[in-house]
């Protein structure tokens, strides 16, 4: 019997032990390929690509995709063009501590690092910086909320839920994700159940 989630980019996880025990597992993870593939036509998928692709223990038979700046490229077309991003030592000190404790908002934190942006800075500034970035268009939503005045949890995940018609789980993994990464950056602080943007200051 298929699993429900099969085929879904936002919960395949090579790292995860349902995933990589998974029977569909191979089948599943083509798939997701083929969809971001095709994606990579119209935004940069380069960060779900990197998830996707992770070595495993399964063998399959699907080409290798690898990342660009706007989607994927099959090995023959990586020999031509490949992008690759340089984190300092900083940036990667922080994403390691972050992978430790919460592996999805790790990810999140180095996708935001590879597009060069200050989020403290820029938010503080009620700059909503991923509207100039295709990828994690969720964060569009977050952002938006935060330089309105903050959210609790239950308001970011309905607000998620509503505006991409995911459902609770999908959203409420978001809502983590995002609590975890923005809190490891000291972006937001929570009080009383809302969450803020942390006072910045300016020099």
């Amino acid at each position: 019997m298929t699993p429900l989630c099969f085929g879904y980019v936002t919960t395949l996880d090579p790292d995860s032990s349902i995933c990589s025990a998974c029977s569909e597992f191979v089948a599943c993870q083509r798939q997701v390929l083929n969809v971001l593939h095709e994606l990579g036509e119209e935004m940069d998928v380069s960060d779900l690509v990197h998830i996707a692709v992770r070595d495993t223990n399964h063998n399959d038979d699907h080409p290798v995709l690898r990342t660009t700046n706007n989607g994927v490229l099959s090995d023959a077309e990586a020999g031509k063009k490949r992008t690759r991003f340089e984190l300092t030592s900083a940036q990667k000190q922080k994403v390691d501590e972050i992978k430790t404790r919460y592996a999805k908002s790790e990810r999140l934190v180095r996708a935001i690092f590879k597009n060069g942006i200050d989020l403290k800075r820029t938010l503080s500034r009620r700059i909503n910086p991923f509207y100039d970035i295709k990828s994690h268009q969720y964060m569009r939503e977050v952002c938006d909320l935060l330089i309105s005045g903050g959210y609790t949890r239950d308001q970011l995940r309905k607000s998620l839920g509503q505006k991409f018609n995911w459902t609770y789980g999908t959203a409420n993994s978001h809502v983590l994700t995002v609590v975890h990464a923005l809190d490891a950056l000291e972006i937001t602080e929570e009080h009383k159940g809302v969450i803020r943007l942390k006072e910045v200051e300016c020099h």
